[in-house]
């Protein structure tokens, strides 16, 4: 005997289903960035640590890289990206622990944009808040919305541009 479902009763679980999937994907690519970034995280440290520089490292770093690219030729373990890790961790590593969780769990790519764009940890903690995406950090750094005092004549100029 079937049982007749309505469609309101349908529509309800296609909503539940679709909502639980995309939260189940945030989460795994949380996990997957909070992985990688503690790899990276780690790798920044040891180079830290050794005291390595790009004048006087650079050869190590190189030979790093091809040993790590030979393992792992998927990761990104390219030299400027070694050391783009160790700016990560210098960055970062005497920062307050709930901004090390925040960055700990962005996109690489993130991660680098605000390594190039921006300066202050406060500003990495409202750009982590407040954009969600790769366009948008380059948008709100570029009008410089985390010292606005008006945040909706910022998001009015970024609409605009």
């Amino acid at each position: 005997m079937k049982a007749a479902i309505d469609k309101i009763a349908y529509n309800q679980i296609l909503d539940q289903a679709i909502t639980q999937i995309r939260e189940a994907r945030i989460w795994i690519a949380q996990q997957i960035n909070r992985s990688s970034n503690t790899i990276y995280w780690n790798l920044g440290k040891w180079l830290f640590e050794k005291k390595l520089e790009e004048a006087h490292g650079s050869s190590i770093v190189k030979q790093l890289s091809i040993d790590l690219r030979n393992e792992f030729p998927d990761m990104g373990l390219s030299p400027r990206n070694l050391w783009n890790m160790k700016r990560f961790y210098q960055r970062y590593h005497q920062a307050d622990t709930k901004l090390q969780q925040s960055v700990a769990v962005l996109p690489w790519r993130h991660n680098l944009l605000l390594l190039q764009k921006v300066k202050e940890d406060v500003e990495v903690a409202f750009y982590k808040i407040n954009t969600p995406t790769l366009q948008n950090i380059l948008t709100h750094t570029a009008f410089a919305c985390h010292r606005s005092t008006n945040p909706l004549l910022c998001r009015f100029s970024m609409a605009m541009s």
